[in-house]
């Protein structure tokens, strides 16, 4: 059996770009977009292994234990409900995934309230 005294965590990254078009003086949009997400490998160093039945203790390897990298397409909106509400949706797909479990269609749906003075007439 081995016992590790320390976990790391290596720094994570995530990169995401982009193209959106919002018609001017409204509350929606809709935008097409790619993220990269990487790094944030965990290891468990510093450990020391205890055969089973035996009273002699050793130096362990450090372990990777967890890494989380994916490549995911977004398609998002913003549908105005009033000139201080919206609904907003974000529809993505993973092509690509390392570590967790891979979502071939996910869907978040938001709710905006602007607490904002309403603009003047025109």
């Amino acid at each position: 059996m081995a016992t590790y005294n320390t976990l790391t965590q290596r720094p994570s990254f995530d990169f995401e770009a982009f193209l959106r078009y919002a018609p001017p003086e409204q509350l929606g949009f809709v935008a097409i977009g790619i993220e990269k997400a990487g790094g944030g490998k965990q290891v468990a160093i510093n450990g020391y292994a205890e055969p089973t039945g035996l009273p002699i203790t050793g130096p362990a390897a450090s372990i990777p234990l967890a890494k989380d990298e994916f490549l995911r397409g977004h398609l998002q909106f913003q549908v105005p409900m009033t000139q201080d509400i919206a609904l907003a949706s974000d529809i993505y797909h993973d092509f690509n995934r390392v570590g967790g479990p891979r979502e071939n269609i996910g869907v978040e749906v938001r709710f905006l309230k602007l607490f904002l003075p309403p603009l003047p007439p025109k």
